[in-house]
């Protein structure tokens, strides 16, 4: 990566936290770009996987199982709020300019 490109991500992030710090009337705390960043799609991801891992039938009052079809629907309309937190972080992680990892190592 080019120095150009390194001001031009670091004036993105500048800009991005100016708008915020703009739109509340006070300054940001720094970590709060590290939580936006990496813990919350983490986190996020976490819980799906976690999800999906420990899934156990929907049942209701211990007799009635609901069937298979709404549970997935029920989780499919679920997934569909939280997957573009973790899908947009992979996807600023290997497509968009910056550092990557194999820069890193």
């Amino acid at each position: 990566m080019t120095k150009a490109e390194n001001r031009r991500n670091t004036a993105y992030v500048l800009r991005w936290y100016g708008n915020i710090e703009e739109m509340i009337g006070r300054p940001l705390n720094p970590w709060l770009k590290w939580c936006w960043s990496f813990i919350t799609p983490a986190v996020t991801a976490g819980l799906m996987v976690a999800c999906v891992v420990c899934f156990k039938p929907i049942t209701y009052n211990s007799q009635y199982t609901f069937p298979v079809g709404g549970q997935v629907l029920g989780l499919l309309v679920g997934f569909t709020h939280v997957v573009f937190v973790p899908l947009y972080f992979f996807y600023a992680l290997l497509v968009a300019p910056g550092v990557k990892i194999k820069e890193v190592e």
